[in-house]
């Protein structure tokens, strides 16, 4: 009975794994249809609204299946929305009311997505959006972060490729671990986090950026542009000295 439940919902997984597939394909070929085809684009703070409404109200498709709102993304998409919408207000593109009632409504959606110690979770989710204000449009940093420079920089450079295996490769990871007889806590996380940072950089280096030279336009340098000739000045033409009159 147990296996057959299993097997059940790992059927039930995959139908939702495909579904989304397609969905979120029917998504990107609306949009580039929408684009194409309309003039008139929607202001980013109402793109930024409309993910979040997208998102409060996605538990409702788990009365379809229970992973469909995972599965599509839209259960975390108003963690993405954050992010876009601090980036809207570091390019002055929304106003700080907006920001702080956007960020808001983010926290409020967390406080029913997160398991115990619920509070905690989103006290910690509210000073790191609050840092990453900070860092958005804050002080220069380099005076006290000078020397941490070229780490950071480093890891935001992979940052796309750990959001890709961090959750799934952290737990093969934490067995391996454990298969390895890893007692201590801090030696556990730091071979975890090390071969996370390791499989983000290999993706990064031998997926993303050969993908990204592949698909992206290849930008031409311009021209410069032709001096003018120089010409010469104008000057007056000469005029001859008159004669002096003669005296008859």
């Amino acid at each position: 009975m147990d296996r057959h439940h299993a097997r059940t919902h790992r059927r039930l997984l995959l139908d939702a794994a495909r579904a989304g597939r397609r969905l979120r394909r029917a998504a990107v070929v609306a949009w580039l249809w929408w684009r194409k085809t309309t003039r008139r684009r929607p202001r980013p703070a109402v793109v930024v609204w409309a993910v979040l409404a997208a998102s409060a109200v996605s538990p409702v498709l788990s009365g379809i299946t229970e992973v469909m709102p995972t599965a599509i993304g839209l259960y975390y998409a108003h963690l993405f929305a954050a992010g876009t919408a601090i980036w809207l207000w570091s390019e002055r593109r929304i106003a700080g009311p907006n920001l702080t009632a956007m960020l808001l409504a983010v926290l409020i959606m967390q406080i029913f997505r997160s398991s115990e110690p619920r509070l905690l979770i989103v006290a910690c989710l509210g000073v790191m959006l609050g840092l990453m204000c900070l860092a958005a449009r804050g002080p220069d940093w380099t005076p006290v972060l000078g020397f941490a420079r070229r780490p950071i920089s480093w890891l935001a450079g992979i940052s796309f490729g750990i959001y890709l295996v961090h959750q799934k490769l952290g737990y093969v990871f934490a067995r391996v671990a454990t298969g390895l007889e890893i007692e201590q806590w801090w030696l556990r996380l730091a071979f975890v986090i090390g071969a996370i940072l390791l499989a983000a950089w290999a993706l990064t280096v031998l997926v993303e950026r050969p993908a990204h030279r592949l698909l992206a336009p290849r930008r031409t340098a311009r021209p410069a542009p032709e001096a003018a000739p120089e010409v010469a000045p104008e000057t007056a033409p000469e005029v001859a000295p008159e004669a002096p009159p003669t005296r008859g």
